[in-house]
């Protein structure tokens, strides 16, 4: 891809067994990982949810806590792997024909979770949001310039979306390089050690 200016600080290429450690001991199958909802079909469910529907957060708390959906609860985890033993708490007594949905910055953590609950607890109602918030941060300010009103008005999203590059989060309007202040993506992306995780590999 042509550019202008370096993407990375280095680029160092590794092959490693997973694109995300998840510490389990033996493949998902990704083919069963719930619904794929593009942006739009994830907005206009958000805005109807059945009373027993369960919206989760598969990222890390400090993600988290910068920003989410305003009817999402976080898993509250500080890295991947330990998402098992909170969500068989968590979801212990939840019907297993319950609306489950789930997002992650750029949709490969809440596959891997909606895969798991299928196949490890029998959930079998699981959505997730199709290229995570990255894809819904597009959506909402492309209908905000459509209809000429604040992405903000519109948006399910609330607060800032934590991302994996050197500088601020992003928030809904901001330029997408401003927002990482114009600079190339931190060590951990350029390691490829999978949607800013820990690497545990090692």
């Amino acid at each position: 891809v042509p550019a202008q200016n370096r993407p990375y600080h280095r680029l160092v290429v590794r092959q490693k067994p997973q694109v995300l450690t998840d510490g389990l001991p033996a493949p998902l199958d990704w083919n069963k990982a719930g619904r794929p909802l593009p942006a739009a079909a994830w907005h206009a469910e958000l805005a109807s949810l059945p009373a027993h529907a369960v919206v989760l957060d598969c990222r890390n708390g400090y993600e988290s806590a910068l920003g989410s959906f305003a009817q999402a609860e976080p898993l509250g985890t500080d890295i991947f792997s330990k998402s098992w033993d909170t969500l068989r708490t968590r979801l212990a007594s939840t019907p297993r024909d319950a609306p489950i949905y789930t997002f992650c910055t750029g949709g490969i953590r809440c596959v891997k979770v909606n895969a798991w609950l299928e196949a490890e607890m029998g959930f079998s109602n699981t959505a997730r949001l199709h290229d995570g918030i990255h894809g819904y941060m597009r959506f909402v300010e492309a209908e905000a310039a459509r209809y000429a009103c604040s992405p903000a008005d519109l948006s399910h999203w609330r607060g800032a979306n934590f991302v994996f590059y050197q500088g601020s989060p992003r928030m809904l309007g901001d330029d997408a390089e401003e927002a990482a202040g114009g600079q190339p993506p931190g060590e951990a992306e350029a390691r490829g050690d999978g949607a800013g995780e820990k690497d545990e590999s090692r």
